[in-house]
């Protein structure tokens, strides 16, 4: 303001013309700054505008790297699954609800013993609840056969707990001789000794019974 009274005295103004003098330059002050400050907003709205406009173009080229990467890969994996099943052993396929897997996967051992890639070949073969255990392994699990072979199982209930209560509550089948009944109950207990570890001795034999006979008074209790 003083400087603004220095120049109206310039220009020999004095008393009410000064002072009106004086508010005329402010608002034309205020005027400016009001107009460089809309210039300024306008500059930063074409800034961000651009910006936004090239963080949009470069999120469309990700994404559709992405896609075409994710193509690639789909149509690897299906050619992949493919060359399984050309080279997959010459074997039935596994067909859930009908087939045994352990002995399945017994049998699959002996076609595939000089093969490799044993992981992906088995995958070729299953249906059913099978080939959703093998679909929601990691892909590093899904190479690895005794991965793979540890997941069937257990969704199978073939392990060792599984082979005990088959041991111990199996019943013949309709049309099931008492002799088939006897290799189906001795192929369980040789199931629940392997899987237990348990040394195929009479002390072996005894620490098994003895650890049974306590788990069942336990779920008793």
């Amino acid at each position: 303001m003083e400087k603004l009274l220095q120049i109206g005295k310039e220009f020999g103004l004095e008393g009410e013309k000064l002072l009106e003098f004086v508010r005329e330059q402010q608002k034309l002050e205020e005027e400016r700054r009001r107009k460089e400050e809309e210039k300024e907003e306008k500059r930063r709205q074409i800034e961000e505008e651009k910006e936004e406009r090239h963080r949009l173009l470069e999120e469309d080229r990700r994404k559709e790297e992405e896609e075409k990467e994710e193509r690639r890969r789909n149509d690897t994996e299906r050619a992949e699954v493919r060359e399984d099943r050309a080279k997959a052993p010459k074997l039935p396929s596994f067909v859930d609800g009908k087939d045994d897997l352990d002995a399945y996967l017994q049998r699959f051992e002996r076609f595939a013993a000089t093969a490799t890639g044993w992981a992906s070949k088995l995958s070729a073969l299953l249906s059913g609840r099978a080939i959703e255990v093998y679909s929601r392994l990691s892909e590093e699990a899904a190479q690895d056969y005794e991965r793979v072979k540890l997941a069937l199982m257990k969704r199978y209930d073939l392990t060792e707990d599984g082979y005990r209560r088959k041991f111990r509550v199996s019943k013949p089948e309709v049309d099931e001789s008492p002799e088939q009944f006897i290799v189906r109950l001795d192929r369980y207990l040789l199931r629940w000794l392997e899987l237990s570890h348990t040394e195929r001795s009479f002390e072996g034999l005894k620490d098994l019974i003895v650890k049974e006979q306590l788990l069942t008074l336990v779920q008793k209790s």
